[in-house]
């Protein structure tokens, strides 16, 4: 179901999150659009997803050719964005504080579907590395061997190692879209 904004009029994002929180414990998953903003994913506890756009939220494409991935730290969002223009945004969850993510332009080094953390014991699915070692990278929720994932309430908030956390359908998306070599704008 679309509920369609005209320009002239402008809504706050508290009262559009308010209303997409509602939404996302219905049975079906609602999306928003408007002439303004970009879109964001919510994803509850129950794996669905709710798309909405933030007015006035608008981020601007840093490079006008190819592909990137564009992170803000601030507003723990990710946009794709092909040619200059919105391929899709995501609500994350990064590093918390004394963990951070770290801040610069890197570029998707390698990808593994399932990769395996040996210091953390557990999986983080669709995992692609943006730092040259390997220490940091994109993923889905962590799963734990029992298959638990791990943080889907924490998205929009700073928890995770380091590593860029999107929820389950968002991350195999972004991972699906991002080749080897995709630029990454951490800010």
């Amino acid at each position: 179901m679309l509920f369609p904004m005209k320009k002239s009029k402008m809504v706050s994002t508290a009262v559009v999150l308010s209303l997409a929180i509602l939404f996302c414990f219905s049975a079906s998953a609602m999306a928003f659009e408007s002439a303004a903003g970009n879109d964001i994913t919510l994803v509850p506890d129950d794996g669905s997803e709710v798309r909405i756009m933030l007015l006035g939220e608008k981020s601007t494409a840093k490079y006008k050719k190819g592909k990137y991935i564009d992170i803000s730290l601030s507003r723990q969002t990710m946009t794709l964005y092909q040619d200059g223009k919105s391929a899709g945004s995501y609500l994350i969850s990064s590093g918390k504080r004394s963990m951070a993510t770290p801040k610069g332009t890197f570029k998707v080094y390698n990808k593994a579907r399932r990769a395996w953390s040996e210091e953390y014991g557990l999986y983080m699915p669709y995992w692609m590395a943006f730092t040259p070692s390997g220490s940091h990278g994109i993923h889905e929720l962590p799963e734990w061997p029992n298959g638990y994932k791990e943080g889907a309430s924490h998205l929009g908030t700073p928890v995770s190692h380091g590593c860029v956390r999107l929820g389950v359908g968002a991350a195999k998306r972004v991972y699906e879209w991002a080749p080897i070599g995709t630029p990454v704008v951490i800010h």
